[in-house]
């Protein structure tokens, strides 16, 4: 063998194992499994008594399986399990007798991974939030909620 054709078998190879290698790490998930692991436990420790473990309610709680939530922005949910919601029995927003959902008392970590969790249980869809965009949620929120009081 020639000294270019072996120089061009080589660079074959190369450019081979380098294109195998970006295709098995595009096939890899983002997100470590433990993510989902961790909003699983934080379901089970805080959610589960309210919606249920199937996510279909418990004692008139709203049901989060089937729900629209799902089909909005990320952000939504990721304001819910922070700041919490208020609705009435019906799902209107527009009474004073409310069923309240306080916050999660977690931190952005556990938020993030909770909402993970959720999405996949409940929508089939796998996300990857960290605790940067759960802290780049909140920070947008509060900084509407002050415009508001402007």
């Amino acid at each position: 063998m020639t000294d270019i054709t072996a120089l061009i078998r080589r660079a074959s190879l190369v450019i081979l194992g380098i294109g195998t290698a970006a295709a098995v790490i595009a096939m890899c998930p983002t997100r470590p499994d433990t993510t989902v692991r961790r909003g699983a436990e934080v379901y089970q420790e805080y959610c589960i008594r309210c919606h249920g473990d199937a996510g279909q309610g418990v004692g008139g709680v709203r049901r989060i399986n089937d729900r629209h939530l799902w089909n909005g922005p990320i952000d939504s949910v990721i304001v819910t399990l922070a700041y919490g919601a208020k609705a009435r029995r019906d799902g209107s927003y527009l009474d004073d007798r409310r069923l309240t959902m306080p916050p999660i008392p977690y931190g952005d970590a556990d938020i993030a991974a909770v909402t993970s969790y959720l999405y996949e249980t409940f929508k089939g869809r796998r996300i990857d939030v960290d605790a940067n965009d759960v802290r780049a949620v909140k920070d947008r929120h509060r900084a509407t909620l002050l415009e508001r009081m402007r």
